[in-house]
């Protein structure tokens, strides 16, 4: 199986997240794993499902923020100084197979072994805590990354599964920049996967670009922005 890694420049927030979904969706023509990192700033991402009305008081707190929806589930996330990564899985793939905590902590064991390697110290959260956190970074449910010696969250994820595959988005808040963890990343998860038969960098949009044009103006309507 194919893996491409997609690397779009000045993308806006909503458009990150419609790049996201886009990715998902491309799996109903292209079975091939996806994979991008990017960064948000002064952006507060909502969970899918998560009540917009109810986090006013939040949101008051950063007033210029930019406020987008994700396709994904999970808590509130501020975005300033971390980085996003979006990993795409097809389904029929073992990891696609596995239960959804099972692959949460999968792959945030990948993530805290590079963690590792560029001396961050980490470890996977033991504890269940809040299963449906308002704001994600301030409550850390189970297999969470959080800083050696102490309960800071620094990795958490988000995950939607759909009959074509998975698409989980993970926010890393630890100081480091994406390029200095990516390289590290993904050659860890070629070693240890040792499923991938090529690699393949793709920077522009393919015959799927006005699908893509779709999603984006509907990630940046206030209706999905504000839906619940």
């Amino acid at each position: 199986m194919k893996l491409i890694l997609h690397a779009y420049e000045g993308l806006c927030s909503e458009e990150q997240m419609a790049m996201d979904e886009w990715m998902l969706k491309a799996l109903g023509y292209q079975q091939s794993y996806h994979m991008r990192l990017y960064s948000m700033k002064e952006t507060y991402s909502i969970g899918r499902i998560q009540k917009y009305a109810s986090l006013n008081g939040v949101f008051e707190q950063n007033s210029s923020y930019k406020i987008v929806r994700r396709p994904t589930g999970g808590g509130l996330v501020q975005h300033d100084d971390d980085f996003v990564i979006s990993f795409v899985i097809p389904s029929g793939e073992t990891l696609y197979d596995l239960k959804v905590i099972d692959l949460y902590a999968y792959l945030h064991q990948l993530f805290s072994e590079v963690l590792e390697s560029l001396q961050i110290e980490s470890y996977l959260n033991p504890n269940c805590g809040d299963s449906k956190p308002s704001v994600c970074f301030e409550s850390p449910t189970k297999f969470d990354i959080l800083r050696k010696g102490s309960t800071e969250k620094i990795v958490g994820s988000a995950i939607k599964k759909t009959k074509e595959g998975l698409l989980v988005q993970s926010s890393f808040n630890c100081g480091l920049k994406k390029r200095n963890f990516s390289r590290l990343f993904l050659d860890r998860l070629i070693e240890k996967c040792q499923f991938f038969e090529s690699v393949e960098k793709s920077d522009r949009f393919n015959d799927q670009l006005e699908s893509w044009k779709a999603l984006s103006e509907h990630y940046k309507s206030q209706a999905w922005r504000e839906k619940l």
